[in-house]
């Protein structure tokens, strides 16, 4: 870690810690549909106020809008986590640390409360939503990778479990380090550490949590089914898919939708790609790119997403998951390539 943001990360503990001392409440909060980064962010963080600040739990409270997801009961301090139709109305007024995202949307529903104080940490490159307090570098692996050098960088001791929240964010957030590359390679410094300290087998840690839902491995049967691998203009070749009829929960259809978006990267001669799937009364759409292709985060924005450059998402209203992926193919068929091709 260069100088700078040693000093950085150094300014933004301290004034975390001074306020975060002298708050009747505090919040720590997690996008909607979290994943293993946003996870793993959460609960290193609970740990920092509550272990390594000393602050009392009835003071802290760890929050994410939406259903529990249950692959991570097995980490420890996942019991504390509240899982709520919606934050807003339970941060209102309170210092408020939101991980793996600074978009209000990006938490909640509903209309943005007032807030007592706002802080930030996260990687995602984005506009807009400032914060009392923030650290936001999107060259970083993960959020992860972020909370490590913010909060426990500097300790000689990390606990197992703050090294297996974190590790787990990292492991997320990279793809088991396959979009690690000369620009975010210090993470594989702090995976080591993380190894080192926490004594972890990583092959036994994943089997812990990384498995498959039966009922996920049906439904994406069906997005394979409902697969095609296409040009579109003057457009790399991409695979897309989606499903309009899936009864089952959303965390079924966001891990099924996660086994299909895999493969947009692995079939030879496919650059890129997007599976579109139903989320409460919306289409969520989302896009990955191998490298030197396709700047998915562009793509998404245009559709008032966002997220990296390889990796994004999108959504639409009122329509059925068919429409949105019609959409999508008309857009590209009357949208010039070159203004999205991804730089590497």
């Amino acid at each position: 870690m260069d100088e700078a943001l040693l000093n950085e990360t150094k300014a933004f503990r301290e004034e975390f810690r001074s306020e975060a001392l002298k708050a009747e409440k505090i919040f720590v909060v997690c996008h909607i549909g979290p994943d293993d980064d946003a996870i793993g962010s959460l609960l290193a963080s609970y740990f920092y106020l509550t272990e390594k600040l000393g602050i009392e739990e009835s003071r802290v409270k760890a929050l994410c809008t939406g259903k529990r997801i249950e692959r991570y009961s097995v980490f420890e301090g996942y019991d504390k986590v509240e899982f709520v139709r919606d934050i807003a109305k339970h941060v209102e007024k309170g210092f408020v640390l939101f991980l793996d995202g600074s978009l209000w949307k990006r938490f909640s529903g509903e209309e943005k409360q007032g807030l007592g104080f706002s802080a930030c940490i996260d990687h995602h490159e984005t506009e807009g939503e400032e914060h009392d307090l923030s650290i936001i570098k999107p060259g970083f692996s993960s959020t992860a990778e972020l909370v490590y050098h913010v909060f426990f960088r500097e300790e000689e001791n990390i606990s197992k479990k703050v090294c297996e929240a974190l590790l787990l964010g990292i492991l997320g957030d990279t793809g088991n380090f396959s979009y690690v590359s000369r620009h975010n390679k210090s993470v594989l410094r702090v995976a080591e550490t993380l190894i080192e300290k926490g004594d972890i087998h990583i092959q036994e840690f994943e089997a812990k949590y990384n498995f498959v839902m039966e009922e996920s491995f049906r439904l994406f049967r069906k997005l394979v089914a409902n697969s095609r691998i296409e040009n579109k203009g003057n457009w790399p070749r991409l695979m897309y898919s989606y499903v309009d009829d899936a009864k089952e929960d959303f965390d079924v259809v966001k891990e099924a939708a996660q086994m299909f978006i895999r493969y947009t990267r692995k079939i030879k001669g496919v650059h890129w790609g997007f599976v579109v799937t139903p989320r409460n009364s919306h289409c969520s759409v989302s896009l990955r790119a191998l490298p030197g292709s396709v700047n998915v985060r562009k793509v998404a924005e245009e559709f008032s997403g966002g997220g990296h450059d390889l990796a994004a998402g999108c959504g639409f209203d009122d329509v059925s998951c068919s429409e949105a992926k019609d959409l999508l193919l008309k857009w590209l068929e009357d949208t010039g390539y070159e203004g999205y091709r991804h730089r590497s």
